[in-house]
């Protein structure tokens, strides 16, 4: 007697392998460009004063990586990548090079392109300090909700390597915000 083979359980359309994922390695070099950015706002804290340290981190780590988080979130879009924010009812699997959701992606284009426009067109520390201070915030709140969807266990939860990178980079870019408003002498930061 010949038994047939068990039929294969259906696949998860989210586990199936598939190509190169474009959104993934322009998600990559976003987090470089924003590593980067920290890097030489860093070496700046270190040899100069934190009212010279905010420029690098303004027009790399914000501004340009914002640039790059809106193509991100534009080809994870055009190519139906889950992000983490997406996926339908059931769980996103969405993993640490996941794009941002299109929101995500023109709010940081937006602040990204302003933290350009306030170093070329040098609108001065305070401004390059509060648009840096703005995406740090605009991370905190984002890592934030990641952790009430953890604590709800939603089955929308951020990768919990990028909700550890979102909170240490809205650490990072409030104390850089932070420390250049204090050393430029404005009020109530010093």
């Amino acid at each position: 007697m010949a038994t047939e083979p068990s039929a294969a359980p259906p696949e998860n359309p989210i586990d199936r392998p598939t190509g190169p994922n474009p959104a993934a390695a322009v998600v990559l070099l976003t987090d470089a460009t924003v590593a980067f950015g920290i890097l030489v706002g860093f070496n700046q804290l270190a040899t100069q004063s934190p009212v010279d340290a905010v420029l690098p981190v303004a027009l790399i780590a914000v501004g340009i990586a914002g640039v790059l988080a809106l193509l991100a979130a534009l080809i994870g879009a055009a190519t139906s990548t889950v992000t983490s924010t997406t996926g339908g009812n059931g769980p996103t699997r969405a993993g640490p090079l996941a794009p941002p959701a299109p929101e995500a992606g023109f709010a940081a284009f937006a602040v990204g392109a302003l933290a350009i426009g306030a170093v070329l067109w040098h609108w001065g520390v305070p401004a390059q300090a509060a648009l840096v201070a703005v995406a740090g915030i605009t991370l905190l709140l984002t890592a934030g909700r990641g952790l009430v969807l953890i604590a709800r266990r939603s089955p929308r939860q951020l990768d919990v390597y990028r909700l550890g990178l979102t909170a240490a980079e809205a650490v990072l870019f409030i104390g850089f915000a932070w420390a250049a408003l204090a050393d430029g002498g404005i009020r109530p930061f010093t």
